[in-house]
């Protein structure tokens, strides 16, 4: 019989509370990608989802494990046991007028949500061929953990956060509609 990975049951966690709430109509999902990398043996897996309805905003959960975190599980090897689990990340996506104002909102409205001990980083980039003051904003939540079977109760309420996080972004009227919704990396 085969013994799921401390990744698969990660996986599996997080989609059945994401599908959930899918299905609830709370949110949409609107792309995923899964993923096995044959020539480094790594594994990650992607959700892009958005408040039902939402227009100005997404958030995409990402997992990723190595072939030393596999390696650590299969071969049971006691001083390799804390390399067990995956990597955990979010991508938001934004747009917004180019100014500091809304940087800085932005920044304080994830901090208050997330902690402070989460490293939060926005990557502004903008079209300049476009006249309008427009950027597209990607920011990036870094657990700097790994997260392990241990966690499973940190993954279930860490849905709330990012709901949470959406809600928070959907009453923010400086915020856009973004132009192409679902896109993945």
């Amino acid at each position: 019989m085969f013994d799921p990975t401390a990744y698969d049951n990660l996986k599996t966690v997080i989609e059945g509370q994401l599908y959930d709430r899918d299905l609830e109509g709370t949110i949409d999902i609107l792309n995923r990608r899964d993923l096995f990398d044959s020539s480094t043996m790594s594994r990650e897996f992607h959700l892009v989802f958005a408040l039902r309805n939402q227009q100005n905003a997404q958030i995409t959960f990402s997992m990723y494990a190595s072939l030393k975190n596999l390696a650590a599980e299969l071969l049971e090897l006691e001083d390799k046991i804390h390399l067990i689990g995956a990597k955990i990340s979010l991508t938001i996506n934004v747009r917004h007028e180019n100014n500091r104002e809304t940087i800085w909102m932005l920044q304080d409205l994830l901090q208050r949500i997330w902690g402070e001990e989460h490293f939060i980083k926005q990557e502004i980039s903008y079209d300049p061929f476009r006249s309008d003051n427009i950027v597209n904003n990607c920011i990036s939540i870094d657990f700097s953990r790994l997260v392990t079977e241990g966690d499973m109760d940190d993954l279930i309420s860490m849905t709330d956060y990012m709901l949470a996080t959406l809600a928070g972004l959907q009453r923010q009227k400086v915020l856009i509609d973004i132009d192409k919704k679902g896109l993945i990396g």
